[in-house]
């Protein structure tokens, strides 16, 4: 195999498929770099647990959000700053708090 037909064979794939519909190209781009990122979606947990605890002189909580699949569990503390008015506005949360 020459150099280039390498290059043509690694680049197929990006390329628009004749007659194929821009949607559709975009939805294949999407799964590629998806799958080439992050790989296959794992499982959902067996177990998911969430507790939320204030923070004393903040207007802030500390989340603790515990993962349980199989006999391994992972466990991610976050703060989350909570708004002093009703209504929409902005989510400011910290992990590894």
């Amino acid at each position: 195999m020459t150099a280039e037909s390498a290059d043509a064979l690694i680049l197929t794939p990006l390329l628009d498929l004749p007659g194929e519909a821009l949607g559709s190209a975009q939805s294949r781009w999407r799964k590629m770099l998806s799958d080439t990122i992050y790989g296959p979606l794992p499982p959902p947990p067996d177990r998911l647990q969430i507790s939320r605890h204030a923070l004393a002189g903040e207007r802030a909580e500390k989340v603790t959000i515990r993962v349980t699949v199989a006999d391994c569990t992972f466990t991610v503390d976050a703060a989350l700053w909570v708004p002093d008015k009703p209504g929409p506005c902005p989510l400011i949360a910290g992990l590894d708090f």
